[in-house]
């Protein structure tokens, strides 16, 4: 469907991608890329390569090394990357100190942002787990009890948004700093979680569907099946090749950078496998793209 928000809307809410200080020759991977990566990044990390269920908004975009990897067990060697991009991905898992923890290992900085507690009470989303905010430069994660704050008010405002409400978006992408948690880490990242609930408790929030490896994803068309024309999607496309040609690493060897999610072993490519051998076990590719899951890892 043709997106709800203004151009003018649409520049606010991306806005904050593009000033991010990213030093100019910093290698960058970016975690849960989905459909709108960051122009500076380098190399795209998602687990799905279908977005159903995921929430994700159009088709998953992959114009650049591209790895299936989980964010709590990244396929990457230590301290690969000078800055890590981390997009509404923590409010999503089951444990985020595992990510957090994996973050800290393979890159040196970065930039964490979520909804904050503020959203996820007023429009929250049944898919996230956990309040999120900012007390004293520290990141403090608070479980949430169910997956839905109060129901009228996720109905009231999730309605809003639908029938694009402009005096809701507007409010929307005008308050960015109220409505969102902005953290940006260099060296550790300071955090406290509550306790984790068990799995039994987990299980009443809607997760993404575990067809982790079909490549279908979501068109957006019209009544005709041919897809909407927005000019202002065709000017960012634009500027964004532009940028890309520009801040893009053109000699970037992906296999450098990879590691065996289990291990964090280097790994090595064979014919449409990468192979740890530390582990004895390989791991496939999709479409030739490595597949670097530990659910998905098989023994040699």
């Amino acid at each position: 469907m043709n997106s709800p928000w203004t151009p003018t809307q649409r520049l606010k809410l991306f806005w904050r991608k593009f000033k991010l200080q990213i030093p100019r020759n910093a290698l960058v991977l970016e975690i849960g890329s989905g459909g709108a990566p960051h122009f500076r990044s380098d190399v795209l990390c998602d687990k799905y390569l279908n977005g159903k269920g995921t929430a994700r908004v159009g088709r998953l975009k992959i114009d650049r090394p591209f790895v299936v990897g989980d964010a709590q067990a990244l396929p990457f060697v230590d301290n690969a990357f000078d800055y890590i991009i981390c997009f509404h991905v923590l409010e999503h898992l089951d444990n985020p100190e595992y990510c957090l923890k994996e973050l800290m290992r393979v890159g040196r900085a970065g930039y964490i942002e979520t909804p904050c507690e503020i959203t996820e009470k007023i429009q929250g989303w049944s898919c996230h787990k956990w309040f999120v905010r900012v007390e004293n430069e520290k990141l403090i994660f608070t479980q949430k009890s169910s997956p839905v704050f109060d129901s009228l008010l996720h109905i009231t405002f999730h309605s809003l948004a639908s029938e694009e409400n402009q005096a809701y978006l507007n409010f929307v992408s005008a308050n960015q700093d109220l409505l969102t948690v902005k953290y940006a880490w260099r060296g550790a990242i300071d955090y406290h979680i509550s306790p984790v609930q068990s799995e039994a408790q987990l299980n009443g929030f809607e997760g993404p569907e575990l067809d982790i490896l079909s490549v279908k994803d979501r068109d957006e068309k019209d009544a005709n099946g041919n897809g909407y024309f927005q000019f202002d999607e065709f000017a960012k496309a634009c500027i964004y090749r532009v940028l890309r040609s520009r801040y893009g690493k053109r000699n970037l060897n992906l296999l450098d950078l990879l590691a065996c999610p289990i291990c964090h072993k280097k790994i090595h490519s064979r014919q449409d496998r990468f192979i740890c051998s530390h582990c004895k076990k390989y791991y496939p590719t999709k479409n030739s793209l490595p597949v670097l899951l530990q659910e998905l890892a098989q023994p040699l």
